[in-house]
């Protein structure tokens, strides 16, 4: 081998070297503000179906607070199976403050009745009353008959402090790729 050949070769590894140096960095610093999250199981279709990738953002709440409608991911203190380490990926019906009032199908906040075109079958099954109480949000599920939400104690009222972030890009499947 010539030396010639020696310094090509050298050359590469060290552009090759680079670029992944280049790769990890960025990917690392990406995390720093993202993290992917998995959804499993049913509970946020026709919105998200099992086993569909999520980008959540971690900044949204340390500058500002949840909305409603945003899709969070927020620990709780139950295990709901094996894959979800006690983080539930759900859509922010109510905010500190409100009232809720869940009957005959529909969703009322503070007394008027929500649009709720994002929900699978059109309707809300179950009762629920309630006023959410300060530093907390109601969560539900866009499947409410196959939903483990806010409406059960086991998650009940979550508290901001516990929302890990808010979904804001699906990357997989990738045929359905989508900003939110």
């Amino acid at each position: 081998m010539t030396n010639e050949t020696k310094q090509k070769i050298k050359n590469e590894i060290k552009e090759w070297t680079k670029s992944l140096l280049f790769a990890l960095a960025v990917g690392g610093l990406i995390l720093l503000f993202a993290r992917p999250s998995f959804i499993i199981g049913p509970s946020m279709e026709p919105t998200f179906h099992d086993k569909t990738v999520v980008l959540v953002e971690k900044i949204s709440y340390i500058t500002g607070e949840p909305q409603m409608g945003d899709i969070i991911v927020a620990k709780t203190g139950i295990e709901l199976n094996s894959f979800m380490n006690k983080s539930v990926i759900k859509r922010v019906i109510g905010l500190s403050g409100d009232h809720i009032l869940i009957k005959d199908g529909l969703v009322e906040i503070n007394g008027k009745v929500i649009d709720e075109n994002y929900i699978r079958d059109g309707f809300t099954n179950g009762t629920f009353e309630g006023t959410v109480p300060e530093n907390h949000v109601f969560i539900m599920g866009d499947n409410r008959v196959n939903s483990n939400d806010s409406r059960y104690s086991e998650i009940g009222y979550v508290p901001i402090g516990d929302i890990k972030g808010k979904v804001y890009f699906r990357i997989f499947p990738f045929n359905e790729i989508a900003s939110f």
